[in-house]
């Protein structure tokens, strides 16, 4: 099984891939508005990340549900008429929801010390 500590530092590896794909979005797309309006929410993802290895649990909730939103969003672009090609929303999507599924794992499993812990 792996250790709790692991899988929020495995989390932040989902959310700095996030986060590196929304800072190369205007690469892939063209120096548009569409896909420079990536760019902040790379870095925000990439500060969530420093916060994950730093292993901020109130940050991990935020951020599970965050990841969830960013991955819908991504299936939006995907699905849209968009400068950034469908095919790195889909890349976008997939690492959010990774990074999403590892949080739940994390937070679903009861703290240190706790009677379910046992």
């Amino acid at each position: 099984m792996i250790e709790k500590a692991n899988t929020l530092r495995l989390a932040a590896v989902f959310v700095f891939l996030s986060a590196a794909l929304h800072i190369g979005a205007p690469v892939v797309g063209g120096f548009t508005s569409q896909a420079l309006m990536l760019i902040p929410y790379g870095i925000l993802f990439a500060l969530i990340g420093l916060g994950l290895l730093r292993g901020m649990r109130w940050l991990a909730w935020i951020t599970f549900f965050g990841t969830l939103i960013g991955g819908i969003a991504a299936l939006n672009g995907m699905m849209g008429l968009s400068a950034v090609p469908g095919w790195w929303y889909a890349l976008i999507m997939t690492t959010d929801w990774l990074a999403a599924a590892i949080l739940l794992i994390h937070l679903w499993r009861p703290k240190k010390g706790h009677p379910a812990a046992a």
